[in-house]
């Protein structure tokens, strides 16, 4: 079963990768049970859940002991919530991929596009945050490694600047090293290299602006 074909009763409230937590901003438990999903290999399973919030923190904590490898998706189910594509997006959100890879590049625009966002590409640092102060984009999507000025720097730049304090900056990684760089330097959220589209959409998917919290 891949995610694609989950026709999920509820929405998407959380994304967990890299062992951190990020829930959508606003998000409120009030009268809902949770499940949750795992992404691996074979595609998206059902994991935990139905359960209740106070049980979905003890199911989050518990993730801690398993492989990174692994991502997962908590769906809320509220009484009256009937959302049939957990994919869908507004389409005014422009996304600037900053990435070295040329094929990572063109898969990545080719994701993001068919999701329904606008889609810019810089294949530097550089030029990516000279489009940021130039064009202000909703979400900014950035390789750890990038060429000039890599992500990382990229993010710090934009953390230093109070023009840019609400703007989404998620890091792709490749290392272990630059996954404790990015969480340390306070990305919004962290996507592993190589990039699965199903989990990078479902990162985005809650706006792409969903506060993280460390798990456990």
């Amino acid at each position: 079963m891949t995610a694609g074909e989950l026709n999920l009763n509820g929405s998407v409230v959380a994304v967990v990768t890299s062992g951190s937590v990020f829930w959508r901003e606003g998000f409120s438990p009030a009268g809902e049970s949770f499940r949750v999903f795992k992404h691996s290999q074979n595609g998206w399973e059902h994991w935990h859940g139905p359960c209740s919030y106070t049980e979905l923190r003890r199911c989050l904590a518990s993730i801690h002991s398993l492989s990174p490898a692994f991502s997962f998706v908590v769906v809320s189910q509220p009484p009256t919530a009937r959302i049939a594509n957990p994919y869908q997006q507004r389409n005014c959100e422009k996304v600037l991929v900053i990435d070295e890879d040329y094929n990572a590049r063109k898969t990545l625009w080719k994701t993001l596009k068919q999701a329904g966002y606008r889609v810019v590409i810089a294949p530097d640092g550089e030029r990516g945050y000279h489009f940021i102060c130039a064009e202000m984009p909703d979400l900014v999507l950035a390789s750890a490694s990038a060429p000039l000025i890599s992500g990382i720097e990229v993010l710090s730049l934009v953390n230093r600047d109070n023009r840019f304090r609400d703007l989404p900056v998620y890091i792709t990684c490749g290392t272990q090293r630059e996954v404790d760089q990015a969480k340390s330097t306070g990305a919004t959220g962290i996507i592993l290299k190589p990039i699965d589209a199903e989990c990078l959409l479902l990162a985005l998917q809650a706006d792409g602006r969903m506060a993280g919290q460390k798990v456990g």
